[in-house]
This record gives structure tokens, C-alpha cells and sequence, in this order.
């Protein structure tokens, strides 16, 4: 499992993830500062893993935007490669809310959607969709791709 949350850029129609205290002046840096999304999505599909989740709560407005030329709103599209399921902390070209507490609209909701013991991962994804839906006054609505094969559940029904 990979979970992101900060800033992360579509330039070009491709996702970058911006660490931390990155200095990017113009987009032309984005390469040699910036995490490409496809990067770490081809090293997980390359693992023994029967599911590989990527959650990217990282659909903020680029703080980079006037000194980049291509820069589009919110992330583009991301498709999940075999076995692996993607959500999105909302709708590609969106901006997603940074909420006004500690974490975000979409990660709390995704937090506790995955402590309800017994639910399989398309499940706990659709509770946090509609949660941050009804929170954001419907302006923010999560997506998802899923190609998993297999059933995936955070929490057993045991305790």
C-alpha cells in the first residue's frame, strides 16, 4: 500500500508528487524534484503482491501555477495497472479540500471508513466517497480505479 497526501501536480497529463519543503521555480525542474506517479505504479506492479492500493489524497491547486506553462487543474486520470486498486481523493481536473483541522476531508473519512471490521475495499472506498460528499456540501466526490482480482479487506471480522 502507498497512501499520499500533499501536493501533486499534473503537468503534461502526467501526476507528480511535490515532497516537502521542494523549491521548483519553473516546470522544466519538475523532473528532478517531483515523484512521478507512473514511476512508483510500474515499480508495484512489478511486486509478488496479489493487490497493491495506491491512495492519493493529492489533488490540491499546483502551488506552482504561474511560473508553469502546462499546468492543469487538479490530477489526470490514473489507470491502474493489473491488480492494483487507485482512489483518489476526488475527480480527476478537481482540487480536493485541505479541510480546516489536522487532515484533510478525505482522510478522515477514508480512516474511518477502514476501521469497520468486515468490509471489502470497494466497500470502505464508496463509505469515504460519500462521506466526503456530504462534507464538502457535494463538491468533492472521491474516485477510484480498480483492476484487483482478489478480495481485499483493512479490518478481519474478528476482533
Amino acid at each position: 500500500m502507498f497512501y499520499y497526501t500533499g501536493h501533486g501536480v499534473q503537468i503534461r497529463d502526467e501526476n507528480h508528487l511535490i515532497p516537502v519543503n521542494t523549491k521548483i521555480d519553473n516546470e522544466d525542474e519538475i523532473d528532478f524534484e517531483a515523484i512521478p506517479v507512473n514511476s512508483f505504479l510500474r515499480a508495484m506492479n512489478s511486486s509478488t503482491s496479489n493487490i497493491n492500493i495506491v491512495v492519493l489524497d493529492a489533488c490540491r491547486n499546483n502551488p506552482f501555477a504561474r511560473s508553469f506553462r502546462s499546468a492543469s487543474r487538479g490530477l489526470a486520470p490514473v489507470d491502474a495497472p493489473k491488480g492494483t486498486c487507485i482512489a483518489c481523493a476526488t475527480a480527476p481536473g478537481d482540487v480536493a479540500a485541505d479541510g480546516k483541522g489536522k487532515n484533510s476531508p478525505y482522510t478522515i473519512a477514508l480512516t474511518d471508513a477502514m476501521r469497520i471490521r468486515g468490509i471489502a475495499i470497494e466497500k470502505v472506498f464508496k463509505n469515504a466517497r460519500l462521506s466526503v460528499f456530504n462534507t464538502t456540501a457535494n463538491k468533492q466526490l472521491p474516485r477510484e480505479t480498480n483492476s484487483a482480482t482478489g478480495d481485499f479487506f483493512f479490518s478481519s471480522k474478528k476482533s
